[in-house]
């Protein structure tokens, strides 16, 4: 009778107590990620926004200056120097290279303050 008692397969206590230990050091690595991707995921947001006014100011800037031309030394004007989306406040800064008489090369930068650190995107493009 005990022979058959032994012969019976099953988990001992101490493989359930390993594999209760292993689970949990997996579970601990995983939910130690989940802040670092967040932060993460919103510098991307903030870097998106400010890719985003960019290029809405570009186009601004296009717009006016097919409809009326600003001098060669110029600098655009498209309406607006800063935008408040969220709790970010992007700042625009716009600058002129004169490549010849009819092509002018503007650059916009947008910038933003997180914490200590100032961040920046920008976008240059060929105005007429």
């Amino acid at each position: 009778m005990e022979q058959n008692i032994k012969s019976k397969g099953g988990f001992a206590i101490i493989e359930i107590i390993i594999s209760l230990v292993l689970v949990s050091f997996v579970l601990i690595a995983v939910v130690a990620v989940f802040p670092k991707m967040t932060a993460q995921r919103k510098v991307i947001s903030e870097v998106d926004q400010a890719h985003v006014l960019a290029m809405q100011a570009m186009e601004r800037v296009q717009f006016l200056s097919q409809t009326a031309p600003y001098a060669a030394n110029a600098k655009p004007n498209p309406g607006y120097t800063s935008q408040r989306l969220g709790n970010t406040t992007f700042t625009i800064d716009f600058s002129n290279v004169v490549n010849n008489a009819s092509i002018k090369t503007t650059t916009v930068t947008v910038s933003w303050r997180k914490g200590n650190k100032t961040h920046r995107s920008t976008l240059t493009g060929a105005v007429r």
